[in-house]
């Protein structure tokens, strides 16, 4: 008994010390732990009240260098001992997101990929991406192929879900892409938070046209922008047993200004017994600004038993901007019994701006009995732009007998431009042992012509393209076809899905919830897939997609029923929720507030309001206009009770806005008027007339003076008038909005006469000393121009609502849905 309490103590006491050193970040003493108990392997033991090993301890503080000895002490079945909260050391490093210490526990145990939380039963890859670590997620997805059998959805494992639900709502859309291809009933499948992907799909707005406002200028630049790859596609395979795998990029886009290519995943290829492995990822752009490559994937080859091992990758770009090459992969090639290894990288570049050159190989060959060894290295440029000398990579090769071994690099450029002196990188290491009639030859040339104003110019062109927003265009473009080809599969699974699946799988939720949200192309595809959708998706209030549009003022959705069948809308028009609200009574509620918020003015907003309400009113059944829910309201008296805070807000506006210009134009009245009598000039002795009667710039004077005159008393009659309005309900529809366009049209009108007066009258005194003249032309002007800068958004908002096309598409009554 006491030799097992004294072994207790002196294990607590170990322990303690190794649980310090791991806090402390003491590698030395976690050393010296494992030198003096050789037999105890603490390393394997839970060492606290939480049932966390020590590599536990070292993950959770960060301590990279400590996880990797710690791993090669321990046994890969210690790697998936788990802590009092169901986590392995691996699923701690996902969720905190530290790759090097997650990639050497896989490289000791991959099994830990599949092992799952104890709490939940989450894979590593949904806790990752369910935590926010994103780049996390996309590695242990594509580096580590899960076999899809983790992805089928059963009544007990919602890992798949998970990670298609997070994966969208995260924007991961190539995660999402990859994992419903593999899985297509994961589309109907419930998550861990009771959600399912296509409800995830329905709430992201941003993901499609019909929530993304742009500019009158960068909607043609967007509608130009070619479609990007639907997904990354990462081929990221072990092949042997003579299979060929071929891991395949190709980014191919025509933007007006910047292209950004994908990130390549790594490859880890290894091949065995006569097998052929190629690597070949190929970024091909034409791009009239700035390309900015891949980064390569690593590759691995092992080749024995006369197997022929060739690494390619090439880059060919057609480029008028700048052009950065990709950094070359590391290969070990050991070659034996006649074999022979040709690593071979080729780049070859037409640009008329910059170009630098690939990364070439360090040979090192040992060459025995009558064998030849050339290490020849070449790298021939023409440029006209940069060209930066290569740096040498490694690359190891052994022969015998009667072998040839050649590690060729060659690097060719044919570019357009002048010719600058070259600079000569520094010569490889080489290392040859030749004997019985061996020859060694080394050879190393590199001719560079370098211009670095081609940097500067690239670095400004970027900057620009930045700043005129192409660059987030071309995301925005690359988001909305991934969304589109996602939308699309979801769509194929649901059209062969019965009644029961599509309920189970929230599909009427996810319909509704796109209705709310405004995301028309979900809803179009929805009832193009399945046309009695349309019929019973309703909400939990019993609301079908039409009121929820008029609910939420998603005129876009409510737009669908112009493309319905007499019948059809009919019958949906006369349809209430379970409170006993009709669509008129929807356009009487005041739902969303943030689509209201979006109308400058609280008079624009109830404008627009009354615009709803007058639509929806023209197509309801006359019965429905008098129709009263449950708390006995007809959807007129809806409308006025809701409303009554913004009517009264739009009023105050009305009159603050009505004040201000009439003080203006009183102001302007006031120096017109006697500025025609006042202003005599040089008069003529005799007659008493100005002698600049029939004078162009004194006929200019009187005419704008006048104009101003008129158009001034004009814009003070039309705000006095909106200051005694009665300011009902229906004044806000029309009449407020025509007097204040009149008001602000003519006040606009008496200002740029007023100033063309000013300007007369200055030429016409000083018109022998015009330096003075012309700048108190201008600076005057300055404060008027203030003025009219500052009210013209509010005229032409204005202007649009009230007789503009409206927000109503009636076009798409030409084309019927049902």
């Amino acid at each position: 008994m006491g030799t097992r309490e004294e072994n207790m103590n002196r294990n607590e006491e170990l322990f303690e010390r190794l649980h310090k050193a791991v806090r402390d970040n003491k590698l030395n003493d976690i050393k010296d732990i494992r030198k003096s108990h050789p037999n105890d392997e603490p390393w394997n033991q839970i060492i606290t009240d939480k049932d966390e090993t020590v590599l536990h301890i070292a993950v959770a503080n960060g301590r990279e260098h400590i996880v990797k000895e710690l791993v090669g002490y321990m046994s890969a079945r210690s790697l998936e001992m788990k802590d009092s909260d169901g986590y392995t050391a691996l699923t701690t490093a996902a969720v905190l997101g530290n790759w090097p210490m997650v990639n050497c526990m896989l490289d000791k145990n991959s099994d830990l990929i599949s092992t799952r939380v104890t709490e939940g039963n989450n894979l590593p890859v949904v806790m990752a991406i369910d935590f926010g670590q994103i780049e996390m997620a996309r590695r242990l997805y594509y580096h580590y192929r899960i076999p899809d059998k983790e992805w089928i959805p059963e009544y007990d494992d919602r890992n798949g879900a998970t990670l298609l639900t997070c994966a969208i709502y995260a924007g991961t859309l190539d995660i999402a892409l990859d994992l419903i291809k593999r899985s297509p009933r994961l589309a109907l499948a419930i998550d861990n938070y009771e959600e399912s992907p296509i409800l995830a799909l329905a709430s992201m707005r941003q993901f499609f046209p019909s929530g993304n406002q742009l500019g009158f200028w960068k909607q043609p630049i967007y509608s130009r922008l070619s479609a990007p790859p639907t997904s990354d596609e990462a081929c990221l395979k072990r092949v042997s047993n003579g299979e060929q795998c071929q891991s395949n990029q190709e980014y191919q886009s025509n933007i007006l200004g910047l292209s950004a290519p994908p990130t390549n995943d790594e490859a880890r290829l290894n091949v065995s017994n006569g097998e052929q492995c190629q690597s070949n990822q190929e970024d091909q752009s034409n791009i009239s600004g700035l390309s900015a490559p891949p980064t390569n994937d690593e590759a691995r080859l092992n080749i024995s038993n006369v197997e022929q091992c060739l690494s390619n990758q090439e880059d060919q770009s057609n480029i008028s901007g700048l052009s950065a090459p990709p950094t070359n992969d590391e290969a070990h090639l050991n070659i034996s019994n006649g074999e022979q290894c040709l690593s071979n990288q080729e780049e070859q570049s037409n640009i008329s701006g910059l170009s630098a050159p690939p990364t070439n190989d360090e040979a090192r060959l040992n060459i025995s009995n009558e064998e030849q060894c050339q290490s020849n290295q070449e790298d021939q440029s023409n440029i006209s732009g940069l060209s930066a000398p290569p740096t040498n990579d490694e690359a190891r090769l052994n022969v015998s007998n009667g072998e040839i071994c050649q590690s060729n690099q060659e690097d060719q450029n044919n570019i357009s431009g002048m010719d600058i002196p070259s600079a000569t990188p520094t010569s490889d290491e080489a290392l040859f042992n030749v004997s019985n009639g061996k020859q060694c030859q080394s050879n190393q040339e590199n001719q560079n012509n370098i211009s670095v104003p081609s940097a500067t110019c690239c670095y400004l062109g970027s900057r620009v393209l930045d700043f005129l927003g192409i660059t987030q265009l071309y995301g925005t473009k690359k988001i909305h076809v991934q969304s589109n080809e996602l939308l699309s599969q979801m769509c194929h699974v649901i059209s062969e899905s019965n009644t029961k699946q599509l309920v189970d799988g929230l599909v009427c939720t996810a319909i509704c919830r796109a209705a709310e949200n405004g995301i028309v192309e979900f809803v179009y595809e929805m009832l193009n897939t399945n046309r009695t959708l349309i019929l019973w998706a309703q909400d939990e209030n019993g609301r079908n997609i039409l009121m929820l549009g008029v609910l939420h003022r998603q005129e876009k959705i409510f737009s669908i029923l112009y493309r319905l069948d007499g019948n059809m809308s009919r019958y949906l028009t006369c349809l209430a929720d379970k409170y006993g609200n009709n669509m008129l009574h929807m356009a009487g509620m005041i739902e969303d507030s943030t689509r209201i918020n979006q109308i400058p003015g609280a008079a624009l907003q109830m404008q627009r309001e009354l615009q709803w309400f007058k639509e929806v009113e023209r197509i309801v059944r006359p019965k429905a206009k008098e129709n009263k829910n449950k708390d006995g309201l007809t959807p007129q008296q809806l409308f006025t009770k809701n409303h009554a805070d913004m009517k009264e807000k739009g009023e105050k506006w009305m009159k603050n806005t009505a004040t201000s210009c009439t003080l203006v134009g009183i102001l302007i009245v006031t120096i017109m008027f006697p500025a025609v009598f006042s202003f005599q000039g040089d008069n003529n002795q005799s007659m008493g007339l100005p002698k600049s009667l029939n004078n162009f710039l004194f006929n200019v004077f009187i005419i704008s003076n006048a104009l101003s005159l008129f158009s001034s008393s004009t814009s003070v009659l039309m705000f006095l008038g909106i200051l005694t309005s009665r300011y009902s309900e229906e004044d806000f529809l029309e009449y407020l909005p025509r007097q204040m366009i009149i008001g602000l049209l003519t006040l606009f009108c008496s200002i740029a006469t007023m100033m063309i007066t000013f300007s007369s009258a200055l030429l016409i005194i000083l018109h022998e000393r015009l330096r003075i003249a012309i700048p108190l032309i201008c600076l005057a002007s300055v404060p008027v121009s203030f003025f009219v800068w500052i009210q013209f958004p509010i005229l032409k908002d204005m202007i649009i609502s009230t007789y503009g096309p409206g927000i109503f598409n009636k076009k798409m009554k030409s084309t019927k849905l049902i």
